[in-house]
């Protein structure tokens, strides 16, 4: 039996007794199962508490000897605290001895220094004015080398005195001594950097250092070699022919970035100095340069070949320059200084470029409108336009990419959409000069001139695309990068907008470009005219429609064989039936730019059908549509009027179905109309079309029940 439950805190009597009951092997008497339980629970305490009296014996017999264990160490204890007590004590008193032994030893140490610097500056005192002396008459006598070792001495005798009586008297001997020594050495250095002496430089240099001159050294190079390079120009300008002048004079600053770059590195630790002269050199001439430029382009036929030659001898001698200073530790300032001083001069002519590009569009235009004769003429002209047009989007796109770096390309799309606009205007004025040629016939001439008119559209729809897609916002790139050399006159291009981008997927929204609109309304406009060249035969056989009570004079219970079409339905089926054989030289295989720009302004002939099935679509539509109006117009018609109006439409449906179309719903429910008995027409047509079933009740006279 497991006892160690009686020791729980949560032990139940109850549960315990039950559960012991339950796990009895035999089947016993309640009394007697609790008599066993009670008998080896007083056996199991017995067993306790004979535990118990075995330690409480063992436990008194160590005692005495544990306490005296404790006694023993609490007096340890208390031995130990009284030593740590003295320990501390006579810490604290060396403490205290040392710090004033150390304080006395630091004033000690105070006062011995002092006296030191004392002793040092009585010395140099002694020795100043001795230096002086002879430093003046090694000055005398031009000695460089002696008087820079001189002056060394005198500068660390300076430095010795400086807390000392006299210090602005000894400050003004020094700067008056630096004086000398600059004096001394300046005509050397302008000698030893005109000829490239790199070491006499470099010891000159070191000269300039010691007496705190380096900058004004600096400041001596960029003069002289500024003025070297102007009278070079002076001299390019005498010597070259005119448009050779800008190469020959950035040859010979290549050939200065080549020959200074070793003296500069070992005079001035870097080649910043070359930079800055050129710099200097380039600022300095920026008014004579534009005045070049200027004079240059009064003499030029051409003035986009002379800027564009000028800008490709800028745009390598500035990539010339990047590559000599690519292993080099550059400052960016100073390399965009670089950039800038090479291009600013040019800003004027890139500024006026725009301009420049916009009379030369102009001029294009005028040259059309000048050779305007015969309207047919200059349709088939019109293609030679269209290449001259192309030919001028390119051509300004290289220029300005040449020119300006792109920078322009805001105000050259500006200046070229307007040109595209104009241009596309040219065909309006043509479509009209075509339609005051038009006669009252369908002049089949006149339909392959706005064919060809429409073709030639097509080719300006391909070139506003290349157009939107070529000078789009994303190869605009007007800022200075160091890489690629790129110049910096983008400040004067800031305020373009971004403008739209078009891609050549020509079933893209262009709801937003001008350009787009335009084309779209002129290709419907010259579309609109083609069909009206077409249907204008259709339309004066149409007039002849008359359904007068008078002419009819058959009988109205004939049957239907003793009617035949009238003459104006023949002549309308057959001009359409002969149709096709015209449409289909024109549109079997149209050109890609006629396809592109009638699937452009009619959303039919995207459709994947023939051109001319389209048109022929469109034509019977148009047709029918007129045909439709004309029998509304028809006031009464009498039984016999009736019939003949439906076979006139039958034939109608009949030439249809010759050409692969079907009749319109609208005319197959007016032959219905048409030939029900009069006496049950109200009954019959319900569930046609209502506003017909109105319409033919009204022309037969029929009563509404």
């Amino acid at each position: 039996m497991d006892f160690t439950q009686l020791s729980t805190e949560c032990f139940d009597v109850n549960q315990f007794l039950i559960a012991h009951c339950k796990n009895t092997a035999f089947k016993q008497e309640k009394e007697v199962a609790i008599a066993a339980l009670v008998s080896r629970l007083q056996i199991y305490v017995e067993q306790i508490n004979s535990t118990l009296q075995k330690s409480s014996l063992q436990l008194v017999a160590i005692m005495p000897q544990a306490i005296k264990e404790v006694n023993r160490m609490l007096y340890e204890t208390r031995r130990l605290a009284e030593k740590s007590c003295e320990l501390q004590t006579e810490i604290s008193r060396v403490h205290h001895d040392t710090e004033e032994y150390m304080t006395s030893l630091e004033n000690m140490e105070t006062i011995f220094k002092k006296l030191q610097l004392a002793k040092y500056a009585m010395h140099e005192s002694d020795g100043w004015s001795k230096i002086v002396v002879e430093l003046d008459e090694i000055l005398d006598q031009s000695d460089l080398n002696g008087s820079k070792e001189k002056f060394c001495l005198l500068k660390k005798s300076y430095f010795a005195l400086e807390n000392m009586p006299g210090h602005a008297e000894r400050e003004a001997q020094l700067e008056y001594f630096k004086n000398k020594i600059e004096a001394l050495a300046t005509p050397s250095v302008a000698y030893y950097f005109e000829i490239g002496n790199v070491k006499q430089c470099a010891d000159l240099a070191n000269v300039f250092r010691i007496i705190d001159r380096f900058p004004q050294l600096k400041q001596s190079y960029r003069t002289m070699h500024k003025n070297i390079l102007i009278l070079k120009w002076i001299k390019c300008c005498e010597t070259y022919c005119e448009t050779d002048v800008p190469l020959f004079f950035y040859k010979m600053l290549t050939e200065f970035i080549q020959n200074q770059q070793k003296l500069c590195k070992l005079v001035f630790s870097n080649v910043h100095e070359i930079m800055d002269t050129l710099c200097e050199t380039l600022v300095e001439l920026r008014s004579t340069r534009e005045y070049f430029v200027n004079n240059l382009l009064k003499k030029a036929e051409n003035k986009f070949d002379l800027l564009t030659h000028i800008a490709k001898i800028d745009i390598q001698f500035n990539l010339d320059v990047m590559k000599k200073f690519t292993d080099q530790s550059i400052n960016k300032n100073k390399l965009y200084c670089l950039n800038n001083a090479i291009f600013s001069y040019f800003d004027l002519f890139v500024e006026q470029y725009p301009e420049m590009e916009a009379a030369n569009a102009g001029n294009l235009i005028k040259d059309i409108y000048v050779e305007y004769t015969d309207p047919a003429e200059i349709v088939r002209r019109l293609n030679n336009y269209n290449t001259c047009i192309l030919k001028l989007i390119d051509d300004a796109y290289e220029r300005c990419v040449i020119i300006t770096q792109k920078n322009a390309m805001d105000k050259i799309y500006t200046v070229l959409k307007k040109t595209i606009a104009e241009y596309i205007h040219v065909y309006v004025e043509v479509q009209n000069m075509l339609v005051l040629k038009q006669t009252d016939m369908t002049d089949w001439n006149s339909l392959q001139y706005n064919i060809n008119l429409m073709q030639s559209l097509g080719e300006v729809l391909r070139i506003v695309i290349q157009f939107e897609n070529q000078y789009s916002r994303k190869d605009v790139n007007s800022d200075f990068n160091v890489d690629n050399g790129s110049p910096c006159n983008a400040a004067i291009f800031n305020e373009g907008e971004p403008h739209q981008l078009v891609s050549a997927d020509l079933c893209l929204d262009e709801k937003n470009s001008e350009l787009y609109l335009s084309l779209r309304h002129v290709g419907n406009v010259i579309h609109g005219h083609i069909m009206k060249t077409i249907l204008l035969s259709i339309e004066k056989q149409l007039l002849k429609i008359n359904y007068s009570v008078n002419s009819n004079y058959v009988n109205a219970d004939l049957p239907d064989c003793s009617f035949v079409p009238q003459e104006y339905i023949t002549q309308v089926g057959q001009y359409l039936l002969t149709l096709p054989q015209h449409l289909e030289p024109l549109l079997l295989i149209p050109s890609e730019s006629l396809k592109s720009i009638l699937c452009y302004c009619k959303n039919a002939y995207g459709k994947g059908e023939a051109c001319a099935d389209v048109l022929l679509n469109l034509i019977v539509e148009e047709t029918t549509r007129l045909y439709v109006i004309k029998i509304d117009g028809i006031t009464s018609l009498s039984p016999s009027g009736a019939k003949q109006l439906a076979v006139d439409i039958e034939y109608f449906g009949n030439v249809l179905e010759e050409i692969g179309i079907q009749l319109n719903k609208d005319l197959q429910q007016i032959i219905m109309l048409l030939r029900m008995p009069l006496d049950q027409y109200n009954t019959v047509s319900i569930g046609y079309n209502l506003r017909l079933v109105t319409m033919i009740r009204q022309k037969r006279n029929i009563v509404s029940c």
